[in-house]
């Protein structure tokens, strides 16, 4: 039988402080610093960067999951709070909901920051100062929405969200399903909803076909946390933890969006 071929050139000799040798180039938790575990030992930092993410050891892939949850967390919260303050704050609440240009001028700087996000999503700390402005953006536009209908809808939506994301997380983490198949699918189901989000548009409103937008876009986002989520904990690169945090963000907003749009009452 043929030798396995280490990823990583061995060292000649550990320091005599360590217990034991590691098979990466890493120190646990600091994976994303890309500081070598001995100085001069040899260890080829390139070569481990290129190490596919299925040979990513676990304890890298479980830090880096924690990683990607915490900036959710801390995304959501300044989303909520944000959301709180237009909705309560009748100045800016009158603000936010009569100037056209303020709302798609958050509209386009999301779209700018996210796409900037993806050219220096490895570049510390501007990838996490661009996050934050792109989150302030996504959460100005969710404000204005949740302006729209009553507060106990809005947090019915939220209460609602927060468990089916919850339970869908829960289930794409220990399902021994591979997920990694859907992509496809879930991209022309979000095409769909685009154009059928500009057809309501450029045509009469349509109770009918809110509706038909509001549930297919609560499903398909539903999936789409259950496809990200897998991507995240098994398929996504160390390194990747900002394009992580935007797209299980996003799946988590747009769900709420649709399952408000489904359930919530109009001011």
């Amino acid at each position: 039988m043929a030798a396995s071929v280490h990823p990583y050139p061995e060292p000649s000799a550990p320091p005599p402080y360590e217990e034991e040798a590691f098979d990466v180039a890493f120190k646990p938790n600091e994976f994303d610093e890309k500081q070598p575990l001995h100085d001069g030992d040899g260890y080829d930092v390139e070569a481990a960067m290129q190490v596919k993410p299925s040979d990513v050891p676990q304890y890298v892939r479980n830090d880096f999951l924690k990683k990607v949850y915490a900036i959710v967390s801390v995304q959501l919260a300044i989303t909520a709070l944000v959301s709180g303050v237009i909705m309560f704050t009748p100045e800016i609440k009158e603000f936010a909901t009569t100037s056209q240009p303020t709302m798609w001028a958050a509209f386009a700087g999301s779209i700018i920051s996210v796409c900037g996000l993806h050219a220096v999503k490895n570049s510390y700390p501007a990838n996490m100062a661009l996050l934050l402005v792109f989150t302030l953006f996504e959460s100005y536009i969710v404000g204005i929405i949740c302006c729209m209908y009553k507060t106990e809808s809005v947090i019915i939506a939220a209460a609602l969200t927060t468990g089916v994301t919850a339970s869908l997380s829960v289930y794409a983490l220990t399902a021994k399903t591979d997920f990694s198949n859907w992509g496809a699918s879930l991209y022309a189901g979000l095409w769909c909803i685009i154009l059928g989000s500009l057809l309501q548009i450029f045509f009469p409103y349509s109770s009918m076909l809110n509706g038909l937008l509001s549930v297919a876009g609560a499903i398909l986002f539903s999936f789409f946390i259950i496809y990200d989520t897998d991507q995240i904990a098994n398929r996504m690169s160390p390194d990747d933890y900002v394009v992580g945090a935007i797209e299980l963000y996003l799946d988590i907003i747009n769900l709420f969006i649709y399952i408000l749009r489904l359930i919530g009452d109009r001011e």
